[in-house]
């Protein structure tokens, strides 16, 4: 399953917080692939098919889960430990390959994405699209925010965990709708209204707020 952080959440923390941040990133989301295959795509099955009018009973490929290539992933963070254990330490290119590879990461990873975009769909949902702002920006980072004053005392995973809280909807929402023929549009408004609210107005005053 994949540990990959999404885009946004990745770079947005390693502008604030450099390597230690997107570190904290990725073990924030080392569960992201057991919810997307064991809940997302499940969910996304059933209701596609519900639209089809199928009523065959869906299973779910248990080997497949958690046997595939995505598990490349964890074999990265084990081969990191063992390193580190050993006391082997990174060459002196590791730092600037290491920048490069945050950023490459990021801005490939939003290509497919792009590619779905229908520009003359996405005023259908606009409107109702709104409804979710207040939830994605206000509500949900409330919480974490909360939560975390309450759990944690380092200082940085705390502020690691309210820039995700307030990233925008999921890569993932739109992949997941993508693959099984739900309703791309809806989606896919919802990714770009909370995207560019968040590049031109949460993460900028993020950045002010956080690096005070």
């Amino acid at each position: 399953m994949s540990q990959k952080a999404q885009p946004l959440q990745g770079i947005s923390v390693y502008i604030l917080y450099g390597e230690t941040g997107y570190a904290y990133v990725q073990l924030a989301v080392l569960l992201q692939g057991l919810i997307l295959f064991l809940v997302c795509f499940p969910l996304a099955q059933y209701y596609q098919r519900c639209g089809d009018g199928s009523e065959e009973k869906y299973h779910i490929a248990w080997k497949s889960i958690f046997f595939n290539r995505n598990q490349i992933g964890v074999l990265g963070i084990i081969i990191g430990i063992i390193l580190n254990k050993s006391g082997i330490e990174r060459p002196a290119f590791g730092g600037s390959m290491f920048d490069l590879m945050v950023h490459v990461n990021a801005w490939m990873s939003l290509i497919p994405v792009g590619y779905s975009i229908r520009f003359n769909e996405l005023h259908w949902h606009l409107k109702e699209s709104w409804s979710i702002v207040s939830i994605k920006f206000i509500l949900t980072p409330l919480i974490i925010a909360g939560l975390s004053a309450l759990l944690l005392k380092d200082y940085l995973m705390r502020n690691t965990l309210l820039v995700l809280a307030f990233n925008p909807i999921a890569i993932n929402a739109v992949i997941t709708v993508r693959l099984h023929n739900l309703n791309l549009a809806m989606v896919m408004t919802n990714f770009m209204l909370t995207t560019v609210l968040y590049l031109l107005i949460v993460f900028p005053l993020l950045f002010v707020c956080l690096r005070l």
